[in-house]
């Protein structure tokens, strides 16, 4: 969901949804240099904690391994991390709670890579070797 769209949910202005985001009070996704996107899942928890339904519950780790979680997001998905984060920035896949448990780890595995110095989301994540001076 737009900005727009949670704020007239909510009933609030749409500078009031950014807020809520910049205080990591509603959990967002940046989709493009100029769009974040809230997850309807994302909205129902938090409307819900409004309504004293309790606390959001805590974000699941994994002990997996990246390549494991590699191999079981492209039989999930049915493309590489990479490729998804195409398709869902050009808007070829349509915004559903799936889609945006997809995306979180999509996107969470390409920031995995980035930092590890993977070159892409097909190869794995060996590490690309480092100078000596890094």
């Amino acid at each position: 969901m737009t900005a727009s769209e949670v704020a007239e949910e909510l009933g609030i202005s749409k500078s009031g949804v950014y807020k809520l985001i910049q205080r990591g009070r509603l959990p967002a996704i940046r989709r493009s240099e100029r769009g974040m996107r809230v997850s309807r899942l994302a909205l129902e928890a938090y409307q819900r904690h409004l309504r004293g339904g309790g606390a959001i519950p805590p974000i699941k780790y994994s002990n997996k391994n990246p390549n494991d979680l590699l191999v079981e997001f492209e039989a999930d998905a049915g493309m590489s991390p990479t490729e998804w984060e195409r398709r869902w920035k050009s808007e070829e896949i349509e915004d559903s709670a799936e889609n945006m448990s997809l995306t979180v780890r999509a996107m969470s595995l390409l920031l995995y890579m980035y930092r590890e110095g993977s070159e892409d989301g097909r190869t794995g994540f060996a590490p690309m070797p480092r100078s000596a001076a890094a």
